[in-house]
């Protein structure tokens, strides 16, 4: 195979005298040398300046100023959302424990209302159906004594219990049974 001559406009003189020359092609080609900036491109470096961060961080704490209150609302009606929720679905599990199980079955307070709740099995010896705890700076308010749910699934007794689950602060909610046994939840307080 022949040696294709390259035009001296390929050539590049070397560098170090006695060495060869050395030909380029446009995908050798050696990357053009940088130079150093000088002083109108130093001025002009990205960055923020000192008042531009300033700004920024005042702004920052504005925002979190607004936002942190909001948020421990939030944090408080969250609870009261939960301990609502818990004491419903313990209701309808008493209610649907005594259908089932074609018995009596009772919720009671642990103290109180406000400290929490369990579900004594029926049968005696068993371990207890459900027990809860409640959130710490949410109060429940409740009947005095325990609710009891027959075999039909009915409450039994001749009032309505009512539920109030609130907090210092927040939207309180309330629980109300009927007498068939089918409690209600409503954003208000009793």
């Amino acid at each position: 195979m022949a040696r294709r001559r390259l035009s001296p406009s390929r050539l590049r003189r070397s560098p170090v005298p006695g060495k060869p020359a050395m030909a380029t092609s446009p995908l050798t080609r050696p990357a053009p040398r940088r130079q150093a900036p000088s002083g109108d491109a130093m001025k002009r470096q990205a960055g923020f300046s000192l008042v531009e961060l300033m700004a920024a961080v005042a702004i920052l704490i504005i925002l979190a100023g607004v936002g942190i209150p909001q948020m421990s609302q939030m944090v408080v009606n969250q609870r009261i959302k939960t301990t609502s929720s818990d004491l419903f679905a313990s209701i309808l599990r008493a209610r649907s424990e005594a259908i089932k199980r074609n018995t009596d079955v009772t919720m009671t307070p642990t103290t109180n209302w406000s400290t929490g709740w369990t579900i004594p099995s029926p049968n005696a010896g068993e371990p207890a159906l459900a027990s809860f705890v409640t959130r710490s700076s949410v109060t429940v308010a409740g009947p005095t004594g325990a609710i009891t749910f027959s075999s039909s699934g009915r409450l039994k007794g001749a009032a309505n219990p009512t539920f109030s689950v609130s907090a210092a602060q927040g939207s309180p909610r309330c629980i109300t049974i009927d007498l068939g046994g089918r409690p209600n939840i409503q954003n208000k307080s009793c």
